[in-house]
């Protein structure tokens, strides 16, 4: 027996025992791994709100003037529950989509009408009542709420017949900075039958179609979000379904919407920054965009897990492990290299995932490095293990008898 075997490692006693432990330990990771980063579904509320936190500023003329840190809700918080029993929280995981219908004269200047939910309930938007005194062009919009989904669509407009009520109003129309998707124009000589035009409404655009409008006729619009779409881009904008109601990560950073300003900032200064932060548009939505920056950072417990993660499971399983497979067969070495391999790669699937839906670069970065570190690293000593038996003149196909194991 040469100086190496007999030295043999910190795992040589039971060491059948501890090769089957750390199978099953590396089976075990590479689950949870999966299914932390969202290959088997949704698991929001569950991880992020322990590893993530989000502080959200206020500016006024004088700089920053308000600093609150909190965190992200848990799946089990009363308004997450309530949200999602409504159906606020579904469009980014394939469910209704939350939709918002507007009518504008052709300049597209002025609000005539506008819906975010259906008198009846539900994420439909319906203006059952529509009328204007004189024939005009009119243009019909189609969006989301908040502008922080996307999906397809069923727009239905109908004549009602002829009214002496004039129901448009007129206001400023509410600002919005992104895209505009024209949809055409609509031929109305058959609207007293109805007719229903779908579509497909994206982030942080709507839809306009004009329509030729008679005064004195009675117009009924309604838009109803048959299936919000479903793809890893939508789902790592919106930070997964279980945010979607309160902001959404963008290139700029995480962008809180009307939701998540009432949620991350207190009543009390909320009042003081509406007083505080005046914008030139007068909306909320030009509010939150010119007062209103929030940032994602990853919490003292979320550091911890972190090194624990790294530290423990990430770069000293696959070292102890070499250390148990001292003396085993070469298969059963080949079957815990693929192992390794894998748990290295389901481990960077998983940053890869946290970075997207955080926002943070530095984990997304660290995603795509860790594969190539851990199964270069792991391949290395498996390597160098054959060959130091290839020196000694033993054979993992057929080891000694003091050491055949499995």
């Amino acid at each position: 027996m040469t100086q190496r075997e007999r030295q043999g490692g910190c795992f040589k006693t039971l060491r059948m025992f501890w090769t089957i432990i750390f199978f099953f330990s590396t089976l075990l990771l590479t689950g949870v791994n999966l299914f932390f980063s969202n290959i088997f579904g949704e698991t929001c509320g569950y991880i992020h709100p322990y590893i993530f936190e989000i502080e959200v500023s206020v500016i006024d003329s004088n700089g920053l003037m308000i600093a609150e840190k909190d965190s992200i809700p848990f799946e089990d918080n009363e308004d997450v529950v309530l949200y999602r029993e409504i159906g606020w929280l579904t469009s980014a995981t394939g469910g209704t989509l939350d939709t918002y219908l507007r009518v504008y004269d052709a300049s597209g200047e002025n609000l005539l009408a506008s819906n975010d939910d259906s008198p009846n309930g539900g994420l439909d938007s319906e203006i059952i009542s529509f009328s204007i005194s004189d024939d005009q062009q009119i243009i019909i919009e189609v969006g989301t709420f908040a502008d922080s989904s996307e999906g397809e669509f069923e727009l239905t407009i109908f004549d009602d017949g002829a009214t002496s009520d004039v129901t448009a109003f007129n206001e400023p129309a509410d600002g919005f900075f992104d895209e505009i998707i024209d949809g055409g124009q609509i031929d109305n000589s058959n609207l007293s039958d109805g007719i229903v035009i779908e579509g497909d409404v994206f982030l942080n655009s709507r839809v306009q179609y004009r329509l030729d409008a008679e005064g004195g006729r009675d117009y009924y619009f309604a838009v109803s979000g048959s299936q919000g779409f479903l793809s890893d881009t939508l789902t790592a904008t919106n930070w997964t379904a279980c945010l979607q109601y309160f902001g959404f990560v963008s290139d700029n950073g995480f962008v809180i919407n009307a939701n998540g300003y009432n949620w991350f900032v207190s009543d009390g200064l909320a009042g003081k920054a509406d007083e505080s932060c005046t914008v030139e548009e007068d909306s909320f939505r030009a509010f939150l965009e010119q007062c209103v920056r929030a940032t994602v950072s990853v919490s003292a417990t979320g550091r911890v897990i972190f090194f624990v993660l790294l530290a423990i499971i990430v770069v000293s399983l696959p070292i102890f492990i070499v250390d148990a497979l001292e003396g085993q067969r070469e298969t059963v070495w080949y079957l815990f290299l693929f192992l390794v391999a894998v748990q290295a790669t389901t481990t960077a699937m998983l940053f890869l995932h946290l970075g997207n839906v955080s926002g943070i670069d530095a984990l997304s970065e660290f995603g795509y490095s860790i594969f190539g570190g851990i199964t270069t690293g792991s391949a290395l000593v498996f390597i160098d293990k054959l060959a130091s038996r290839a020196e000694d003149g033993t054979s993992m196909i057929n080891p000694p008898d003091d050491e055949r194991l499995l």
